[in-house]
């Protein structure tokens, strides 16, 4: 597999069209295609008219929030969090729940498949609505833990869905926090073991089988941009209906 300075929006629409499932940069950016079936359908200009839902998940300090920011700096795609959305959901629904967030809430409820169906069409739901409203057929969704968000979302056919999972080596993840925070290594080493072993426990790691697109973030800031923007326009130059300017709902 050839190594390339940078990934831009020709190397997406040729992966898509000739079948290629790896893209390497000779700075370690790397982009896996584990379903390439979705990815032809996301691509394809035959489902310009439906609407794009990415669901971002991985490992702690690879990029995840990056990807929403950049989404929205470039004019592309909406940021959401999903478990704002799902704390919505629940109160909509007057679901009666102990639990104290809307993660635990979805986690009591993942063995419901009845109940799991319903909240994920009242999600979808509430992304076409924004989507359709305000002109922005393209929306990023972080951060997902639970799989069965993952499950159901695949099974709808009125969007284009990717399940994106982006993970970085252990030593890039703490340089990139020590440089962010002026921490000291030692510290920031111990703060993301303690996140990686938190997400392992959520389940993070059943979340990563099941993504569509796996990202070794081991590159550079700028060879991460880069793909993450040129991704997002490939996307754009196969969908309809744009007049609106994305915004960042995460804050």
């Amino acid at each position: 597999m050839p190594r390339l300075e940078r990934i831009t929006k020709s190397e997406f629409e040729q992966v898509g069209a000739s079948g290629q499932t790896e893209v390497e940069t000779t700075d370690g950016l790397r982009i896996i295609i584990n379903n390439p079936e979705a990815y032809r359908r996301a691509m394809s200009p035959e489902n310009s008219e439906k609407p794009v839902v990415l669901f971002i998940s991985g490992t702690s300090e690879s990029g995840k929030s990056t990807f929403g920011k950049l989404a929205v700096e470039s004019g592309i795609g909406h940021r959401v969090k999903i478990y704002a959305t799902l704390a919505d959901v629940r109160d909509e629904m007057g679901a009666v729940s102990d639990e104290p967030t809307s993660y635990d809430y979805g986690t009591r409820i993942a063995s419901d498949s009845s109940l799991t169906d319903e909240t994920a069409k009242r999600i979808l739901n509430k992304y076409k609505q924004l989507m359709n409203e305000t002109g922005v057929p393209i929306v990023v969704v972080e951060t997902i833990k639970h799989q069965w968000m993952v499950d159901r979302f695949k099974q709808f056919s009125d969007i284009r869905f990717l399940s994106i999972f982006i993970d970085a080596d252990l030593e890039k993840r703490i340089e990139r926090e020590a440089k962010k925070t002026g921490k000291p290594l030692d510290l920031v080493r111990a703060e993301v073991l303690d996140k990686d072993e938190w997400k392992r426990e959520l389940g993070s790691e059943s979340i990563d089988k099941v993504a569509d697109i796996h990202v070794v973030n081991n590159g550079s800031f700028n060879t991460y941009r880069t793909m993450v923007v040129s991704f997002l326009e490939a996307l754009k130059d196969n969908s309809q209906d744009y007049s609106g300017i994305p915004i960042d709902f995460s804050r």
